[in-house]
Protein backbone atom coordinates (compact mmCIF):
# COMPACT_ATOMS: atom_id res chain seq x y z
CA UNK A 1 0.00 0.00 0.00
CA UNK A 2 2.59 2.65 0.99
CA UNK A 3 5.45 3.68 -0.43
CA UNK A 4 6.56 6.56 1.22
CA UNK A 5 9.87 8.41 1.92
CA UNK A 6 11.88 9.66 4.70
CA UNK A 7 12.50 13.44 4.93
CA UNK A 8 15.79 13.36 3.35
CA UNK A 9 14.44 11.69 0.17
CA UNK A 10 13.10 15.55 -0.60
CA UNK A 11 16.47 16.81 -0.48
CA UNK A 12 17.55 13.87 -3.01
CA UNK A 13 14.64 14.55 -5.11
CA UNK A 14 15.92 17.78 -5.58
CA UNK A 15 19.24 17.11 -6.22
CA UNK A 16 18.10 14.77 -9.30
CA UNK A 17 15.92 17.22 -10.16
CA UNK A 18 18.80 19.80 -10.68
CA UNK A 19 20.75 17.37 -12.61
CA UNK A 20 17.96 16.42 -14.56
CA UNK A 21 17.11 19.81 -15.78
CA UNK A 22 20.65 20.83 -16.55
CA UNK A 23 21.33 18.63 -19.43
CA UNK A 24 17.78 19.70 -21.24
CA UNK A 25 17.81 20.08 -24.85
CA UNK A 26 16.12 23.75 -25.54
CA UNK A 27 16.39 22.67 -29.36
CA UNK A 28 13.34 19.97 -28.80
CA UNK A 29 9.68 21.19 -28.97
CA UNK A 30 7.94 22.29 -25.50
CA UNK A 31 4.62 21.45 -25.92
CA UNK A 32 1.45 23.55 -24.60
CA UNK A 33 -0.65 20.68 -22.63
CA UNK A 34 -4.14 19.93 -22.06
CA UNK A 35 -5.27 17.15 -19.57
CA UNK A 36 -8.77 15.82 -19.99
CA UNK A 37 -10.95 13.72 -17.58
CA UNK A 38 -12.26 10.40 -18.18
CA UNK A 39 -13.24 7.47 -16.06
CA UNK A 40 -10.13 6.38 -13.95
CA UNK A 41 -7.92 8.11 -16.30
CA UNK A 42 -6.88 11.39 -18.23
CA UNK A 43 -6.58 12.08 -21.67
CA UNK A 44 -3.18 14.08 -22.39
CA UNK A 45 -3.40 16.52 -25.56
CA UNK A 46 -0.34 18.21 -26.46
CA UNK A 47 -0.82 21.08 -29.27
CA UNK A 48 2.07 20.00 -31.40
CA UNK A 49 2.79 16.92 -33.03
CA UNK A 50 6.57 16.80 -34.11
CA UNK A 51 7.49 12.77 -35.83
CA UNK A 52 10.98 13.55 -34.50
CA UNK A 53 10.33 13.05 -30.75
CA UNK A 54 9.18 10.67 -28.35
CA UNK A 55 7.03 12.00 -25.34
CA UNK A 56 7.04 11.60 -21.68
CA UNK A 57 4.75 12.21 -18.91
CA UNK A 58 5.38 13.23 -15.46
CA UNK A 59 2.26 12.90 -12.78
CA UNK A 60 1.58 13.72 -9.03
CA UNK A 61 -1.22 14.89 -6.92
CA UNK A 62 -2.49 17.98 -6.73
CA UNK A 63 -2.45 18.29 -3.18
CA UNK A 64 0.99 17.62 -3.11
CA UNK A 65 2.14 20.85 -4.03
CA UNK A 66 5.85 20.36 -5.75
CA UNK A 67 5.83 16.81 -4.89
CA UNK A 68 6.43 14.30 -8.41
CA UNK A 69 7.38 10.84 -7.87
CA UNK A 70 11.42 10.20 -7.68
CA UNK A 71 13.04 8.80 -8.52
CA UNK A 72 11.74 7.20 -11.71
CA UNK A 73 9.51 9.67 -12.14
CA UNK A 74 9.16 10.56 -16.23
CA UNK A 75 7.41 7.46 -18.31
CA UNK A 76 6.68 6.59 -21.65
CA UNK A 77 3.29 8.34 -22.71
CA UNK A 78 1.25 6.15 -24.24
CA UNK A 79 0.04 7.12 -27.89
CA UNK A 80 -3.12 7.58 -27.23
CA UNK A 81 -2.53 9.95 -24.64
CA UNK A 82 -4.35 8.13 -21.91
CA UNK A 83 -3.13 7.55 -18.50
CA UNK A 84 -5.04 5.04 -16.93
CA UNK A 85 -5.20 3.49 -13.28
CA UNK A 86 -6.05 6.84 -11.64
CA UNK A 87 -8.75 7.58 -8.60
CA UNK A 88 -11.67 9.28 -9.60
CA UNK A 89 -12.20 12.45 -7.54
CA UNK A 90 -9.00 13.16 -6.54
CA UNK A 91 -7.09 15.89 -8.36
CA UNK A 92 -4.04 15.22 -10.24
CA UNK A 93 -1.30 17.45 -12.13
CA UNK A 94 0.80 16.32 -15.19
CA UNK A 95 3.23 17.43 -17.03
CA UNK A 96 4.96 16.12 -20.66
CA UNK A 97 8.42 16.95 -22.56
CA UNK A 98 9.90 15.37 -25.87
CA UNK A 99 12.95 13.17 -26.04
CA UNK A 100 15.14 12.15 -28.51
CA UNK A 101 17.73 9.47 -27.63
CA UNK A 102 19.79 11.13 -25.20
CA UNK A 103 18.19 14.18 -25.37
CA UNK A 104 15.58 15.71 -23.30
CA UNK A 105 13.17 18.78 -23.92
CA UNK A 106 11.98 21.23 -21.25
CA UNK A 107 9.09 20.13 -19.76
CA UNK A 108 5.51 21.39 -20.63
CA UNK A 109 2.64 23.87 -18.47
CA UNK A 110 1.12 22.06 -15.54
CA UNK A 111 -2.24 20.83 -17.16
CA UNK A 112 -4.54 19.87 -13.79
CA UNK A 113 -7.12 17.29 -13.74
CA UNK A 114 -9.86 15.23 -11.91
CA UNK A 115 -10.34 11.87 -12.85
CA UNK A 116 -14.38 11.37 -12.70
CA UNK A 117 -17.26 8.35 -14.37
CA UNK A 118 -19.95 11.36 -15.38
CA UNK A 119 -18.20 12.28 -19.09
CA UNK A 120 -18.29 8.29 -20.09
CA UNK A 121 -21.99 7.99 -18.62
CA UNK A 122 -23.12 11.42 -20.80
CA UNK A 123 -21.08 9.76 -24.02
CA UNK A 124 -23.49 6.74 -23.37
CA UNK A 125 -26.55 9.11 -22.96
CA UNK A 126 -25.96 10.61 -25.98
CA UNK A 127 -25.66 7.52 -28.28
CA UNK A 128 -29.16 6.50 -26.97
CA UNK A 129 -30.74 9.12 -27.55
CA UNK A 130 -29.77 9.12 -31.05
CA UNK A 131 -30.68 5.94 -31.43
CA UNK A 132 -33.90 6.81 -29.97
CA UNK A 133 -34.21 9.65 -32.44
CA UNK A 134 -33.91 7.45 -35.57
CA UNK A 135 -36.20 5.05 -34.15
CA UNK A 136 -38.94 7.80 -33.70
CA UNK A 137 -38.22 8.73 -37.43
CA UNK A 138 -38.87 5.50 -38.54
CA UNK A 139 -42.07 5.08 -36.43
CA UNK A 140 -43.31 8.62 -37.87
CA UNK A 141 -42.93 6.93 -41.30
CA UNK A 142 -45.76 4.53 -40.95
CA UNK A 143 -44.16 1.31 -40.17
CA UNK A 144 -46.32 -1.76 -39.02
CA UNK A 145 -47.73 -2.35 -36.04
CA UNK A 146 -45.78 -5.50 -35.10
CA UNK A 147 -42.46 -3.31 -35.81
CA UNK A 148 -43.76 -0.27 -34.09
CA UNK A 149 -44.07 -2.57 -30.86
CA UNK A 150 -40.70 -3.88 -31.45
CA UNK A 151 -39.18 -0.26 -31.49
CA UNK A 152 -41.59 0.78 -28.78
CA UNK A 153 -39.71 -1.99 -26.78
CA UNK A 154 -36.67 -1.11 -27.42
CA UNK A 155 -37.59 2.41 -26.79
CA UNK A 156 -38.58 1.61 -22.99
CA UNK A 157 -35.29 -0.06 -23.03
CA UNK A 158 -32.90 2.73 -23.78
CA UNK A 159 -34.87 5.07 -21.82
CA UNK A 160 -34.33 2.63 -18.93
CA UNK A 161 -30.66 2.85 -19.23
CA UNK A 162 -31.07 6.23 -19.86
CA UNK A 163 -32.39 6.93 -16.50
CA UNK A 164 -30.19 4.64 -14.70
CA UNK A 165 -27.03 6.43 -16.07
CA UNK A 166 -28.11 9.53 -14.52
CA UNK A 167 -28.93 8.04 -11.62
CA UNK A 168 -25.23 6.56 -11.17
CA UNK A 169 -24.02 10.23 -12.09
CA UNK A 170 -26.60 12.08 -9.52
CA UNK A 171 -25.46 9.77 -6.28
CA UNK A 172 -21.67 10.35 -7.37
CA UNK A 173 -22.01 14.20 -7.31
CA UNK A 174 -24.43 13.63 -4.37
CA UNK A 175 -27.75 14.85 -6.17
CA UNK A 176 -29.63 11.54 -6.51
CA UNK A 177 -33.31 12.46 -5.70
CA UNK A 178 -35.13 10.71 -3.36
CA UNK A 179 -37.20 7.97 -4.15
CA UNK A 180 -40.90 7.73 -3.15
CA UNK A 181 -40.07 4.12 -1.60
CA UNK A 182 -39.66 4.05 1.99
CA UNK A 183 -36.19 2.40 1.14
CA UNK A 184 -33.05 3.67 -1.43
CA UNK A 185 -30.39 1.77 -2.29
CA UNK A 186 -26.76 3.49 -1.83
CA UNK A 187 -23.88 1.60 -3.53
CA UNK A 188 -21.16 0.64 -1.11
CA UNK A 189 -18.97 2.92 -2.78
CA UNK A 190 -20.47 5.97 -1.30
CA UNK A 191 -19.06 4.88 2.33
CA UNK A 192 -15.26 4.23 1.09
CA UNK A 193 -12.30 6.37 0.84
CA UNK A 194 -9.24 5.84 -1.27
CA UNK A 195 -5.86 7.36 -0.57
CA UNK A 196 -2.87 8.42 -2.28
CA UNK A 197 0.70 6.78 -0.69
CA UNK A 198 1.37 7.78 2.70
CA UNK A 199 4.23 9.79 3.36
CA UNK A 200 6.83 10.15 6.43
CA UNK A 201 7.29 13.46 8.59
CA UNK A 202 9.63 13.34 11.45
CA UNK A 203 9.66 9.63 11.08
CA UNK A 204 5.72 8.95 11.02
CA UNK A 205 2.96 8.67 8.76
CA UNK A 206 1.37 12.27 7.59
CA UNK A 207 0.55 14.37 4.76
CA UNK A 208 -2.36 13.56 2.32
CA UNK A 209 -1.66 9.64 2.54
CA UNK A 210 -3.82 9.97 5.68
CA UNK A 211 -6.25 12.88 5.46
CA UNK A 212 -9.34 13.16 4.39
CA UNK A 213 -10.41 15.40 1.64
CA UNK A 214 -13.48 17.67 3.11
CA UNK A 215 -15.53 17.30 -0.05
CA UNK A 216 -15.28 13.47 0.38
CA UNK A 217 -16.55 14.03 3.86
CA UNK A 218 -19.42 16.52 3.13
CA UNK A 219 -20.40 14.28 0.13
CA UNK A 220 -20.63 11.42 2.30
CA UNK A 221 -22.29 12.58 5.02
CA UNK A 222 -25.11 14.01 2.28
CA UNK A 223 -25.46 10.70 0.84
CA UNK A 224 -25.81 9.07 4.02
CA UNK A 225 -28.23 11.81 5.55
CA UNK A 226 -30.80 10.58 2.75
CA UNK A 227 -31.39 7.56 4.61
CA UNK A 228 -31.75 9.16 7.91
CA UNK A 229 -34.47 9.98 9.96
CA UNK A 230 -34.55 11.01 13.77
CA UNK A 231 -36.44 7.40 14.48
CA UNK A 232 -34.14 5.85 11.69
CA UNK A 233 -31.03 6.96 12.13
CA UNK A 234 -28.06 5.87 10.39
CA UNK A 235 -24.66 4.79 12.15
CA UNK A 236 -21.51 3.90 10.49
CA UNK A 237 -17.89 3.09 11.90
CA UNK A 238 -15.00 3.39 10.05
CA UNK A 239 -11.88 1.42 9.22
CA UNK A 240 -8.65 1.78 8.21
CA UNK A 241 -6.34 -0.38 5.45
CA UNK A 242 -2.63 -0.02 4.40
CA UNK A 243 -1.01 -1.99 1.74
CA UNK A 244 1.71 -4.32 2.48
CA UNK A 245 4.15 -2.19 0.45
CA UNK A 246 7.53 -1.10 2.63
CA UNK A 247 8.51 2.32 3.19
CA UNK A 248 12.10 3.05 1.99
CA UNK A 249 14.66 5.51 3.14
CA UNK A 250 15.97 8.18 0.07
CA UNK A 251 18.66 5.79 -1.04
CA UNK A 252 15.63 2.75 -1.56
CA UNK A 253 16.72 0.45 1.27
CA UNK A 254 13.81 -0.84 3.40
CA UNK A 255 12.60 0.03 6.91
CA UNK A 256 13.01 -2.75 9.24
CA UNK A 257 9.72 -0.84 11.20
CA UNK A 258 7.71 -0.96 7.43
CA UNK A 259 4.89 -3.04 9.02
CA UNK A 260 4.71 -1.00 11.83
CA UNK A 261 4.28 1.87 9.99
CA UNK A 262 1.45 -0.09 7.63
CA UNK A 263 -0.42 -0.57 10.99
CA UNK A 264 -0.50 2.95 12.55
CA UNK A 265 -1.13 4.08 8.67
CA UNK A 266 -4.22 2.44 8.48
CA UNK A 267 -5.24 3.16 12.23
CA UNK A 268 -4.68 7.17 11.57
CA UNK A 269 -6.67 6.86 8.34
CA UNK A 270 -9.66 5.71 10.33
CA UNK A 271 -8.98 8.51 12.94
CA UNK A 272 -8.53 10.57 10.58
CA UNK A 273 -11.54 9.69 8.85
CA UNK A 274 -13.42 9.76 12.11
CA UNK A 275 -12.40 13.09 12.76
CA UNK A 276 -13.62 14.79 9.48
CA UNK A 277 -17.04 13.25 9.49
CA UNK A 278 -17.72 13.90 12.96
CA UNK A 279 -16.36 17.78 12.80
CA UNK A 280 -18.80 18.18 9.77
CA UNK A 281 -21.95 16.04 11.17
CA UNK A 282 -23.51 18.72 13.07
CA UNK A 283 -25.32 19.48 9.82
CA UNK A 284 -26.47 15.98 9.61
CA UNK A 285 -28.32 15.44 13.54
CA UNK A 286 -29.53 12.03 12.02
CA UNK A 287 -26.25 10.57 10.81
CA UNK A 288 -23.32 8.98 13.64
CA UNK A 289 -20.54 8.36 13.49
CA UNK A 290 -18.85 5.44 15.93
CA UNK A 291 -15.15 5.64 17.08
CA UNK A 292 -12.95 4.00 14.51
CA UNK A 293 -12.29 0.32 14.34
CA UNK A 294 -8.12 0.29 16.05
CA UNK A 295 -6.43 -2.61 14.48
CA UNK A 296 -4.03 -4.68 17.18
CA UNK A 297 -1.76 -6.21 14.59
CA UNK A 298 -0.86 -5.94 10.98
CA UNK A 299 -1.73 -9.37 10.30
CA UNK A 300 -5.17 -8.79 11.57
CA UNK A 301 -6.00 -5.38 8.99
CA UNK A 302 -4.86 -7.63 6.17
CA UNK A 303 -7.06 -10.52 6.83
CA UNK A 304 -9.82 -8.53 7.04
CA UNK A 305 -8.78 -6.31 4.13
CA UNK A 306 -8.28 -9.16 1.56
CA UNK A 307 -11.38 -11.27 3.05
CA UNK A 308 -13.36 -9.64 0.20
CA UNK A 309 -16.63 -8.28 2.61
CA UNK A 310 -14.77 -4.54 3.43
CA UNK A 311 -12.91 -4.41 0.08
CA UNK A 312 -13.86 -5.13 -3.58
CA UNK A 313 -11.15 -5.99 -6.12
CA UNK A 314 -12.74 -5.89 -9.51
CA UNK A 315 -11.75 -8.79 -11.67
CA UNK A 316 -8.76 -8.42 -13.74
CA UNK A 317 -6.86 -5.92 -11.54
CA UNK A 318 -3.68 -7.62 -10.72
CA UNK A 319 -1.90 -4.53 -8.77
CA UNK A 320 -4.48 -4.21 -5.76
CA UNK A 321 -2.13 -1.66 -3.44
CA UNK A 322 -3.90 1.42 -4.75
CA UNK A 323 -7.09 -0.29 -3.87
CA UNK A 324 -5.94 -1.27 -0.34
CA UNK A 325 -5.40 1.93 0.79
CA UNK A 326 -8.55 2.80 1.90
CA UNK A 327 -11.00 3.66 4.68
CA UNK A 328 -14.50 1.77 4.37
CA UNK A 329 -17.57 3.15 7.20
CA UNK A 330 -19.12 -0.16 8.15
CA UNK A 331 -23.16 0.38 8.52
CA UNK A 332 -24.23 -0.67 11.85
CA UNK A 333 -27.11 1.01 11.40
CA UNK A 334 -28.85 1.24 7.66
CA UNK A 335 -31.75 3.85 8.03
CA UNK A 336 -34.05 3.49 5.05
CA UNK A 337 -31.64 2.77 2.81
CA UNK A 338 -30.25 -0.75 1.47
CA UNK A 339 -26.27 -1.22 0.75
CA UNK A 340 -24.94 -3.23 -1.69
Amino acid sequence: MLTALAAMAIVGGAVWWVLDESVLDTELPTPRLEALPGDGQATLKLDLDDPHAEWQYEQRYAGREGEYDPPDRWKSLPKDGVVTGLTNDWGYVFRVRAVSGEKRGLPSNEATVTPTAVPARLDAIAGLLAAIEDQLVGIKRGLTSSGSDKQCTELRARLNAIETHLETIASGTGHKQDSARETNEIARALALFHFPNARLAAGAPAGAGVAVPERAANRTLAALDRCARADDPVIVKPYGFASDAVFRYADGTPMEDSDALNLETANLRASNAYCGLTERATAYPHVRVETPHEWSSLEQMTRKRDHGTLITYPAGVRDRERLRRAVVLTVLAPGRCTFE
